[in-house]
């Protein structure tokens, strides 16, 4: 069956949203496969990690209109340490004052094979500090994550953040 074609001032039926459905429209094969677009490869960046010494940065991001997918690896090599509170630059600045951003965060304790839970807090447009998800006998809340917060860190271990946020562009 022929694919129709829409005019302004065409009223759109629910016969015409089953055809377009039936026919693909839109499905993966039509998205766009330039990487960084829907549908293609993520983009890979450099995340800057401050607060630990000696780290093994990767990353990537996919952007969908205004809305910035990423994840970010921190694997702490032999002769890191934990100095302040780690922090973990975006791949694209964040739009202001967001209060939509989404970020989760495990730290992994690769010798015990055990993660532990974090959140992942916007400090600046650029940048967001990660935290430990801790509980007390009442409630959970999150802690700075240090040298031995929330476990000592050692070589291998690593941080995995993920996220989403509107970005500015």
């Amino acid at each position: 069956m022929p694919r129709k074609t829409f005019v302004a001032g065409d009223v759109l039926t629910a016969a015409d949203m089953n055809l377009l459905a039936q026919d693909g429209y839109v499905n993966n094969a039509s998205l766009d496969t330039a990487a960084g677009q829907p549908g293609g490869a993520w983009l890979a960046y450099t995340p800057t990690v401050t607060g630990i010494s000696n780290t093994t940065a990767t990353g990537a991001y996919c952007k969908l209109g205004k809305t910035v997918f990423f994840r970010a690896k921190i694997v702490l090599t032999g002769s890191s340490s934990v100095t302040a509170t780690p922090e973990v630059s975006l791949p694209l600045a964040s739009a202001a004052n967001v209060i939509s951003s989404s970020f989760e965060v495990r730290l992994i304790d690769e010798n015990l094979l055990r993660w532990y839970a974090g959140q992942g807090i916007e400090i600046n447009a650029d940048t967001i500090s990660i935290y430990a998800l801790l509980a007390s006998s009442t409630y959970a809340y999150g802690s700075a994550v240090t040298s031995t917060i929330p476990f000592t860190w050692t070589t291998d271990d690593y941080i995995e953040v993920s996220g989403t946020y509107e970005t500015s562009a």
